[in-house]
């Protein structure tokens, strides 16, 4: 397939007059892409999102993007880059509390998220959970290649459920595992077994999923409607905290968007060698999910981790202070965050070596051309 022409020269964004390809972004801002065909190149801290129509969320089609464009086609409301650096953009539920009404939304629960610091807007989604296993209600027969399970949408708004075959057996079905266990649910869906487009034989699988959805009153899953402003940061643990109201048990952690603004030296060490480096090594929100709740979509896929990287500053032996930033890195999601020693040499002093980093936010420039 030909690769759609560019254009020739001063052919620009074309919107509202602006004859520049270029688009600076804040952190904290998001910029919808105009209807039509467009070359986009994110710069490294900002992703190339879509609005997906079932949970109402923005999900990242690109979210370390590295400079590596893809084309969009645009309806005007449909994609979108947005500049999350220094944002939150989800959270893992590690207590799902008691008490709520069952639905989606602030109104339909009666729940109110807010978190210590910043101006990010969520959605609390309370009850509707599938349960954890499915029922093989038939295995079918003469699978070649395993199939795809889909499982049917909750209403606008809620998380969908996700699982997949994993064993055939003689050509059945014979273990299915749940991925997701969703959330806001009103009543138990259904599951269309797919054949592999490769299978040409298989088929009579029925998977069922029980009927009595779990979860029922408790906080399944919180999304982000509005990153809000970028957050302060810092080098020690800054990640913001939630509160819920009506008062419960409920408690959630907060999965940021990090990127490392500095590198602090209050110790320079003793024989670092010439053309050593230092680096950040992304740290993921390992905190565990209550039972129930969607650790699926919150605690995986909302970063795509990349690391920072640092030349340092060496004067007989010892690093001094400012080192050059590389690459900030991106998708940061908790915070310290420790700085590592690539010693050029392969043996790594340690005498006197400290350096800590300073998480934060950056600004950011993508690259929109139409096609």
């Amino acid at each position: 397939m030909a690769v759609p022409r560019l254009g020739g020269p001063g052919i620009g964004l074309g919107l509202g007059g602006q004859i520049s390809n270029y688009l600076s972004m804040r952190a904290g801002q998001t910029f919808m892409i105009p209807a039509g065909t467009y070359a986009v190149i994110p710069g490294p801290w900002t992703s190339i999102q879509f609005f997906d129509p079932v949970s109402l969320r923005w999900l990242n089609a690109s979210a370390d993007v590295g400079f590596q464009g893809m084309f969009v086609e645009s309806d005007g409301g449909n994609f979108r880059l947005a500049c999350l650096c220094g944002t939150p953009v989800g959270a893992i539920i590690t207590n799902a509390g008691t008490g709520y009404a069952n639905g989606i939304g602030t109104t339909a629960t009666g729940v109110t998220i807010n978190i210590s610091t910043g101006t990010s807007k969520w959605t609390p989604i309370v009850g509707g959970a599938i349960n954890s296993t499915l029922t093989i209600t038939a295995g079918g027969a003469n699978y070649q290649y395993i199939p795809q399970l889909v499982v049917s949408a909750p209403p606008p708004g809620g998380l969908p459920a996700i699982a997949h075959v994993n064993t055939l057996t003689a050509g059945a079905i014979t273990q299915v595992i749940v991925d997701s266990q969703g959330a806001g649910y009103k009543s138990a869906p259904t599951i269309n077994v797919v054949n592999d487009t490769r299978d040409t034989l298989g088929g009579g699988g029925v998977i069922t999923v029980n009927p009595t959805l779990v979860g029922s009153g408790s906080l399944l899953a919180m999304t982000p409607n509005d990153p809000g402003g970028p957050l302060a940061g810092g080098t020690g643990s800054v990640n913001p905290t939630f509160t819920f109201a009506p008062a419960s048990t409920t408690a959630a952690s907060s999965v940021m968007n990090w990127a490392v603004q500095s590198m602090i030296v209050t110790g320079g060490g003793v024989a670092v060698p010439a053309g050593s480096w230092l680096t950040c090594q992304p740290l993921v929100n390992t905190a565990t999910a209550a039972a129930n709740t969607d650790g699926y979509y919150y605690g995986n896929f909302l970063t795509m981790p990349r690391p920072c990287m640092a030349v340092p500053v060496i004067t007989g032996g010892v690093i001094q202070a400012n080192p050059y930033m590389v690459d900030n890195g991106f998708g940061f999601q908790v915070s310290p965050v420790a700085v590592c020693l690539i010693n050029s040499t392969g043996v790594a002093p340690t005498t006197g070596i400290n350096i800590g980093a300073s998480v934060g936010s950056i600004n950011d420039v993508s690259y929109l051309q139409p096609i």
